[in-house]
C-alpha cells in the first residue's frame, strides 16, 4: 500500500498506520478506538483474554492498562448472552479486581468525554 500513495499522502499515512488496528470488530470498537488512542490514556489492547475471580476467561472488547475494562454495548450485544449472564460475567471480573466501563454508541458519539472520565478514574483506583 505505501507504494501506491504518492508523496503528499505519505505523510498521512505514517501517521495514521500506529493507530490502525485489525482487532476491532465492530463499528462502535472503531470509534471507541479513535477516541481511546486520542485521549492521555496507556494504549488499549483490543480483544483481550482477562481471568475472572471464577477462573473463567472471557474475552474483552479492550484492555486499559492492567485492570480496566472497556465493553462496548451495541444493539446485538446479547445475542449470544442474556442481559444475566453479562451482569454475572461483569460480577466475575469484578471480583477479580477488575474495573469494568461500558459505554454504548451514543455515548460514544455523543459524550466520549464522559466514557474517557470513567475510564480515567478506574484507572486511577486500580494503581
Amino acid at each position: 500500500m505505501a507504494r501506491m500513495v504518492n508523496s503528499h499522502g505519505m505523510k498521512w499515512f505514517y501517521d495514521v498506520l500506529p493507530d490502525v488496528e485489525p482487532l476491532l470488530e465492530t463499528a462502535l470498537e472503531s470509534l471507541a478506538w479513535a477516541h481511546l488512542t486520542d485521549a492521555n490514556l496507556p494504549r488499549p489492547r483490543p480483544q483481550e483474554w482477562v481471568r475472572g475471580a471464577s477462573g473463567r476467561s472471557y474475552r474483552a472488547d479492550f484492555l486499559i492498562g492492567d485492570r480496566v475494562i472497556l465493553e462496548c454495548d451495541g444493539a446485538v450485544k446479547y445475542s449470544d448472552q442474556t442481559p444475566w449472564q453479562e451482569k454475572q460475567r461483569q460480577s466475575d471480573l469484578e471480583a477479580a479486581g477488575y474495573w469494568v466501563v461500558r459505554c454504548t454508541w451514543e455515548e460514544v458519539i455523543h459524550r466520549p468525554h464522559e466514557v474517557i472520565s470513567r475510564i480515567t478514574r478506574g484507572l486511577s483506583r486500580c494503581t
